[in-house]
């Protein structure tokens, strides 16, 4: 997947919540994962950063070097691989004190972390970012905070949420985005904030009733009122990357009836559901 030498927005698909952001100037990252570790390892076993599969990752979406690694939150599948992703780009991790301490815990220096504060945005090139509280998705099973530095490898458990963002990721160029980490929301949190473009985490919704889906459409890309809707966090994170984008198991989360929800929603609001195709860079529209 080769970078944008262009000055418009482009955005890549690497696997659950991992978008990488290029302006042909200036290269972000949401966080990272490449690990993918097996469901008998996740549950069993304990986990670190695989530098192979970081490496093989990076190389393959074309990333030799990386402004910012933004975590939306610290579960293992969102936030593993983001010190060592930023060991070799160079980029500053930035997310919650949870974030921060494991990233302390792989050894990053304390000059390539960076905890944010909810509301205040941070200037990366043309981008700038802005943390918004939010929930993660019942049910969560690795819930509050990571309050030392992290021990390597680490069952999965050990890596808490340590609070979950809304991400606004605002450009120059006026292209606006919504990322959305996890299914949960707070009611209200983003009032106000305006993107045209959301990519939302539908993992877990198959879990709850249509209406709590819709409740969280309209509380994410309602609210910021998006003209198009980019699903996350859909696909089987147990496999490979050479996989992706292949679907989480029906018995594991049954995309099939939240696509529908989301599809109806989208419909009768005029809003596009798109795709962004994996190891790809796309034009933002």
């Amino acid at each position: 997947m080769q970078s944008s030498s262009r000055k418009e927005l482009r955005a890549g698909f690497l696997g659950v919540t991992s978008v990488l952001l290029d302006d042909g100037d200036t290269r972000l990252l949401t966080d990272g994962f490449f690990s993918r570790p097996a469901l008998h390892r996740v549950l069993l076993g304990r986990l670190a950063p695989d530098a192979t599969q970081v490496e093989q990752g990076l190389a393959r979406a074309g990333v030799t070097d990386l402004k910012a690694v933004l975590v939306g939150h610290s579960h293992y599948d969102h936030a593993l691989d983001a010190p060592e992703v930023a060991r070799r780009s160079g980029a500053l991790v930035v997310g919650s004190s949870s974030t921060a301490n494991l990233a302390r815990g792989y050894g990053l220096p304390e000059a390539q972390i960076r905890v944010v504060m909810p509301g205040e945005p941070l200037v990366f090139g043309a981008f700038r970012v802005t943390f918004y509280p939010s929930r993660h998705v019942l049910p969560n099973a690795a819930a509050g905070e990571i309050t030392a530095p992290l021990k390597f490898p680490a069952r999965a458990r050990a890596f808490r949420d340590g609070g979950c963002f809304s991400l606004l990721i605002e450009h120059e160029s006026g292209k606006n985005l919504l990322i959305q980490e996890s299914a949960g929301f707070v009611r209200g949190a983003l009032s106000g904030i305006r993107a045209e473009i959301a990519m939302i985490s539908i993992a877990m919704l198959s879990r709850h009733p249509d209406s709590y889906r819709r409740a969280y459409f309209s509380e994410t890309a309602g609210a910021v009122g998006a003209k198009v809707i980019y699903p996350l966090h859909y696909d089987d994170f147990f496999r490979p990357l050479e996989l992706l984008p292949r679907p989480m198991p029906r018995w594991m989360d049954d995309i099939r009836p939240v696509l529908d929800s989301l599809e109806r929603w989208a419909g009768e609001r005029g809003v596009r559901v798109g795709w962004l195709p994996a190891w790809q860079m796309v034009p933002l529209d």
